[in-house]
Formats: C-alpha cells, sequence, structure tokens
C-alpha cells in the first residue's frame, strides 16, 4: 500500500464495521453498547450507522 493509499483501507475498515453493526443489531438484537463495546467505537458511531443503514434501505426500495 503506497502513500497515500491508507484512507482506502479505512474506508473498507469502516464498510466492515457497519455491515457487523447492522448484522449483529438488525439479527441478534444485541444493543447498540455491546456492538460499540465490541467493535471498539462509541455508541453514537452506531447509531449513526444504523441510522445511515436504515436510509440506505429507504434509498434502494424508493420508499419515502
Amino acid at each position: 500500500m503506497g502513500p497515500g493509499r491508507s484512507g482506502d483501507r479505512r474506508a473498507v475498515i469502516a464498510e466492515a464495521r457497519a455491515d457487523i453493526a447492522r448484522k449483529v443489531v438488525g439479527e441478534y438484537g444485541l444493543s447498540l453498547a455491546e456492538v460499540a463495546g465490541n467493535l471498539g467505537v462509541s455508541t453514537s458511531a452506531i447509531s449513526k450507522i444504523m441510522s445511515r443503514g436504515c436510509k440506505q434501505v429507504k434509498l434502494d426500495n424508493n420508499i419515502p
């Protein structure tokens, strides 16, 4: 990975973290605080991930 490429890696990690958070909160019912602690981020970060996920689903399904 050359100079200036660390942003790509961060984006990949952030997306993986978001996918994990959506799955364990949505399918397994873990609390935001539990997920945040296990992923090493704040509860607020998980809350934002979840709200973005809901907006993305609405956009994908053309739901207003």
